[in-house]
């Protein structure tokens, strides 16, 4: 899929940018899969972590990249923080499933390379 296909596939018409909805997956896949060597003993410092880290990221990614006002970008990313700080991984559950159709994420299957 070329970089404009995927703009075009993300062009306003989720209510997540794409790099919000990898972001949010990427960090609770990383964050998460990581707490498991501690045998779940950092859950607290990784899910405060998440929290921080998610609402950065997809405030930024809402305002810089999708064009949201701060008001909304500042709101999608305190929701985004609250979902990658639920100290479980969500990338097989239906909320996984919810984030990848509102970001456009799903519009990529089957369109990578390789696939």
């Amino acid at each position: 899929m070329t970089k404009t296909e995927i703009v075009e596939a993300n062009s306003g018409k989720t209510p997540l940018h794409m790099m919000s909805g990898a972001a949010i997956l990427g960090l609770d896949w990383a964050l998460f899969t990581g707490n498991i060597a501690t045998g779940g003993l950092a859950t607290i410092a990784v899910s405060l972590g998440g929290f921080i880290a998610g609402s950065v990221l997809v405030t930024g990614v809402q305002r810089f990249r999708a064009g949201d006002s701060w008001t909304r970008s500042l709101l999608k990313g305190a929701v985004a923080g609250a979902v990658v700080g639920i100290p479980m991984p969500i990338a097989g559950t239906a909320l996984g499933g919810a984030i990848l159709g509102w970001s456009g994420l799903s519009l990529l299957k089957g369109k990578l390379p390789g696939k």
